[in-house]
């Protein structure tokens, strides 16, 4: 959120106030998920190259839509969130699955789609975004478990791009 300061001079020649402001925090919003989408779905996705594609699209109040198809979890997974982080250089989002297993995970993984908004963003504006997905959990009971679930790691893409309000980007794994 943009901050603005007024100087006010007790006793000086300042007649105008002077403004400053600081960048405006980007914050995410309407987080969504599809839900586990069958297996085929994932074969299909990975055959035409479209699996953990990234899609950014521009909204109209200045953010970007995101959307992360065939995000790969746990079968079981029910309770998905994403966290934003932010330095000066790099806006960083991450993924994770917040389901609580009690130690005990489906013996399968499938695709979701995840969808959230970000922003706000200025027009013109170069950025630079990681989407991090987070499967920590996932990993370890898979590596416990190759029989049963194919190995699945944490991942992460990096994407670089000048903010504009027709802005649509796709980005595959």
């Amino acid at each position: 959120m943009g901050i603005v300061a007024l100087l006010s001079g007790c006793g000086s020649e300042i007649d105008n106030p002077v403004e400053t402001s600081t960048p405006k925090e980007v914050l995410l919003k309407n987080f969504s998920n599809t839900g586990c989408k069958p297996a085929e779905v994932r074969t299909r996705a990975e055959e035409n190259g479209d699996a953990d594609a990234i899609e950014l699209t521009a909204t109209k109040n200045g953010g970007l839509y995101v959307e992360h198809r065939n995000a790969t979890f746990n079968c079981a997974a029910r309770s998905f969130d994403a966290k934003i982080t932010e330095t000066e250089e790099r806006i960083t989002v991450t993924e994770y699955d917040m389901t609580d297993y009690g130690g005990v995970m489906a013996n399968c993984v499938c695709p979701y789609d995840l969808a959230y908004e970000i922003g706000p963003f200025e027009e013109g504006k170069a950025y630079s975004i990681t989407i991090r997905l987070k499967v920590s959990e996932l990993e370890k009971y898979a590596a416990e478990h190759p029989e049963i679930i194919p190995a699945t790691e944490d991942w992460e893409m990096s994407i670089d791009f000048v903010y504009v309000s027709d802005l649509k980007l796709t980005f595959r794994k």
